[in-house]
């Protein structure tokens, strides 16, 4: 598993590729470039899509991804850490 990350900046093609890999959805290939585009932010967390460049991936890799990750604000942070949001959010994707 890819080390967990809570900078955008952190996500770069070796860790994409990594990802991507273990989850089944790059077979082959890896991840050459990523772009990141913040999409949301939130109380919780910041939302940000990668646009995908590829050497020797199947056709159907994907062309984005997007990250949840926590908030940038260390006030924000501690308090969805206190009232265990970001648990009940990893909890609600594995189910």
């Amino acid at each position: 598993m890819p080390r967990l990350v809570s900078d955008p900046a952190s996500l770069d093609a070796t860790w994409l590729t990594e990802a991507l890999r273990e989850a089944g959805a790059l077979p082959a290939g890896r991840v050459t470039d990523a772009r990141g585009q913040h999409i949301g932010h939130g109380k919780m967390g910041d939302n940000v899509r990668y646009a995908l460049r590829y050497a020797d991936a199947p056709a159907d890799a994907p062309a984005s991804v997007v990250a949840k990750l926590p908030a940038a604000d260390p006030t924000a942070r501690a308090g969805s850490v206190a009232r265990g949001g970001y648990l009940r959010e990893v909890r609600f994707y594995q189910e």
